[in-house]
Parts: C-alpha cells; sequence; structure tokens
C-alpha cells in the first residue's frame, strides 16, 4: 500500500487491523461457516536501530513486539507465534512504515531488509494458495524512490526474487471534493452541534477553493485535519490578504496546540517552539527520527545550558530539571511509540520544525547550522513556504536582508554540508 506524506497509509491499515480484529472476535462469540482473518499489525517504526541494517525476520518483529505492543518475549506472543497465524492460520499480517527503515539504509541494505520481510510468508506457500494460507500487506511512502520504474523494480525484487506477481500495488488516492465535504461535515457535526452545519460546510468549501493551493492541500487528510482546525484563522488571514501555504497552516497549528495547554506547561510555549526546532535537527544530524528517554532528556539539559537566557529563567536544579524533562516528553510535539523510544508525532512536525530551525539560523546568520545532511523534499518545501511569508511582511524587512546575507555568504565561502544545502538547485 502506498501513498504519499499524510494520505493515510498508517490509519488505513490500522482501520483495516481494527475491522478485521473485530469481525474475527465476533466470529469466536458467534461462530458461523467461515472464520474472517486474524490480523496482527506491525509499525516498523519501533524497529530497534541495530536490526535495520542485519535484519533478522524473528528478531525484527520480537523487537516490535517488545516496543510497540510492550510484550516480553513470551510462549504466547512471539515472532514464531506471529509466523505460524500468518503461515498456517490465514492471518493477515501488516508491516507499517517500511519507509521509515529504509531512509536509514542503502539501496542494498534496505533490499536485505525487504527480503527478511518476505520471508514471512514464502512465495512456495503463496503459489500453494493453501486454505491456510494468510497475507502480507506492506505500507510505504511513494516518494520514497525518485521514480516509478525504482519503486517496481525493489518491489519487484529486481527480477531476481520469485515474487513480482506475487504482490499487488495499491496506490492511495488523494481526497475527493466529496471526501472533503464529508469530511468537513463530520468535523462540524462534532464541533458545532447546534450551529447550521450545511451552512458552515459551504462556507469552508468557498474558502478552500478561493485561497491559492487550499484545495489541493486538503485533497491530503493529515493536511484536511489541519486544515478544519484552523479555519477561523485561516479566514482572518484571507480577510488581510496575507498569503496561506502548508507552512500558515503548520504555524496555525502548532500555535492553537500550545496556546491550548499554555497554563498547564513548564516551559514556555515560545522556547518549546526553540527546542522543537532545535530538537529536529539534533534528530536529523544523528540520521534518526527517534531517541530514547534518557538522551533526551541529557539534550534538554545540555540545551538548556547552553542558552543564557533559558538557564537563568529555570535554573539549574536537578529536580526542576527533571521536571522539565517531563513536560518536554508529556506537552510537546513529540510522542512515544514504543518502550522508552520518543520521536515526533508525525514525520511531517519534524520536518516542518527542521525548516523552522534552518530559516533562524538564516535570518541569525549562523552559518554552522546549515551543516545537516540534506533535509527531505517537504523540509524545503516548507522552508521555501517560511520564506516566501517573511518575504511579504512588510515588517520583516531586517530580516530578510539579513537572510539573503546569509545565504550570499554560504555561496561566497565554501563551507562543507551548509554551502552544498544553500546552492542545491543553483
Amino acid at each position: 500500500m502506498l501513498g504519499d506524506l499524510g494520505t493515510g497509509k498508517t490509519t488505513t491499515a490500522m482501520v483495516l487491523n481494527n475491522d478485521l480484529n473485530d469481525a474475527w472476535h465476533d466470529w469466536t462469540e458467534e461462530p458461523q461457516d467461515e472464520a474472517p482473518p486474524l490480523s496482527i499489525y506491525l509499525d516498523l517504526r519501533t524497529v530497534e536501530a541495530g536490526l535495520r541494517s542485519a535484519p533478522r525476520l524473528n528478531e525484527v518483529i520480537d523487537s516490535v513486539l517488545r516496543n510497540a505492543w510492550q510484550v516480553a518475549d513470551s510462549e504466547s506472543v512471539n515472532a514464531r507465534v506471529v509466523l505460524d497465524h500468518v503461515r498456517n492460520q490465514g492471518a493477515l499480517l501488516i508491516f507499517d512504515g517500511l519507509d521509515e527503515v529504509l531512509v536509514h539504509l542503502s539501496p542494498a541494505k534496505g533490499r536485505d531488509f525487504l527480503r527478511e520481510l518476505w520471508r514471512a510468508l514464502p512465495p512456495a506457500m503463496i503459489e500453494d494458495d493453501g486454505q491456510h494460507t494468510g497475507r502480507l500487506l506492506m505500507t510505504c511512502r511513494t516518494h520514497y524512490f525518485p521514480t516509478i520504474d525504482r519503486e517496481r523494480s525493489f518491489f519487484g525484487g529486481e527480477d531476481k526474487e520469485p515474487v513480482k506477481n506475487l504482490y499487488r500495488a495499491i496506490y492511495l488516492l488523494p481526497f475527493n471534493d466529496a471526501q472533503i465535504r464529508d469530511y468537513l461535515q463530520q468535523h462540524f457535526t462534532e464541533i458545532e452541534r447546534e450551529v447550521d452545519t450545511p451552512d458552515s460546510v459551504r462556507q469552508a468549501m468557498e474558502l478552500l477553493s478561493m485561497v491559492h493551493n487550499l484545495m489541493e492541500l486538503a485533497e491530503r487528510p493529515y493536511n484536511l485535519r489541519l486544515i478544519s482546525d484552523q479555519l477561523p484563522a485561516l479566514r482572518q488571514a484571507r480577510q488581510e490578504k496575507r498569503p496561506v501555504s502548508l507552512a500558515t497552516l503548520y504555524n496555525g497549528f502548532v500555535t492553537q496546540w500550545l496556546e491550548r495547554g499554555e497554563n498547564h506547561h513548564l516551559i514556555r510555549s515560545a522556547d518549546k517552539r526553540l527546542l522543537m526546532e532545535d530538537l529536529a535537527a539534533h534528530l536529523w544530524r544523528r540520521g534518526g527520527r527517534g531517541i530514547d528517554h534518557a538522551a533526551l532528556a541529557n539534550w534538554l539539559f545540555e540545551r538548556l545550558e547552553s542558552l543564557t537566557e533559558m538557564q537563568r529563567f529555570y535554573g539549574g536544579d536537578r529536580a526542576a530539571l527533571e521536571l522539565l524533562a517531563e513536560d518536554l516528553r508529556t506537552s510537546t510535539f513529540v510522542v512515544r511509540p514504543g518502550v522508552d523510544r520518543f520521536e515526533f508525532a508525525h514525520t511531517s512536525l519534524l520536518e516542518f520544525f527542521l525548516a523552522r530551525y534552518l530559516m533562524r539560523a538564516l535570518v541569525e546568520g549562523r552559518h554552522e547550522a546549515w551543516a545537516i545532511p540534506n533535509p527531505s523534499p517537504e523540509t524545503l518545501l516548507f522552508l521555501v513556504d517560511l520564506a516566501l511569508g517573511l518575504g511579504s511582511d512588510p515588517d520583516a524587512a531586517r530580516d530578510v536582508a539579513a537572510l539573503q546575507a546569509t545565504l550570499d555568504e554560504l555561496a561566497r565561502v565554501p563551507r562543507p554540508l551548509a554551502s552544498e544545502l544553500a546552492c542545491r538547485d543553483c
């Protein structure tokens, strides 16, 4: 199952998993002639880093069971039991987020990882198509592959594996107008029970069609969720003739989220924005998406020590720092998908905060901050949106001049990684 960022791959996989298991449990209570398949959902984002480059199928599955399912390696729930269900009892095995592993690997290592996943259901079993043989489903971002040919070659085993004709590619399409309208109908029914919902939907659809690129952004379910939460702010921006872009949506979402719980935060909202930007850059430099809780706390302590104003405000008492670390874990944009591993709640949030980090570095003239591995295309799109928004602000002339001066300096005096990124499309 393939799709772009935010098209709902994980949500679709989870809905399928839950629906099948609800039907399976209903069948166990009132057995019919034929049992529906059991579904087993495994989130590959939680695979331990050491198993990516040297994968072993059973160890990969056990890693997810430990980190995401939070169960011990027991006789009742382990890789052997999972594989028996899919190979001999007709279960569906879902490997979600394959791209979250592949981005950390070379092409050759990525193929090795995929081969291990294929072993969950050997080709011979699929070809025999016995009544007890299950199915295997993987999800992956389409843009992980530079071309459709590379995509087909990768999942076809490069014609070297006996799997080419055994799997079907399913692409998640963007929402159409009817689906967008249906989503908004449900959204307004939920939040405006005593308001004329049809009128609210009509006004929202009109706004989407009037604002440049907004309807296209709304075609992705994740973006549509952000848009629906930001409709009042978007109407205001439209009235004031301010630009509306994907960065505008995320800025609004971040602001709304922080303001909603500001009275319960120990770390000030403005400081959380900066820390999220710095954390995104820290993770990107490390080449990973996640960080364990101890490393996250140590990173926060070191960051606070390096920021004089924050150090002065929050102090250095160890007990107070522990509370700050807890606030960072529980009241920001990071979540814990595994036992002790934290990461941004959505990949696009990491990319958005990384773009803000790069933008702030340009304005502040910090060339060294741009010495990072190549950001994702989405990060660069966020960065362009932020730059365009800054350029359209009449009160930001000084920041625009500083930004341009930093870029000119990076182009004039070569600096490893930083100049390559600044001149990427020069």
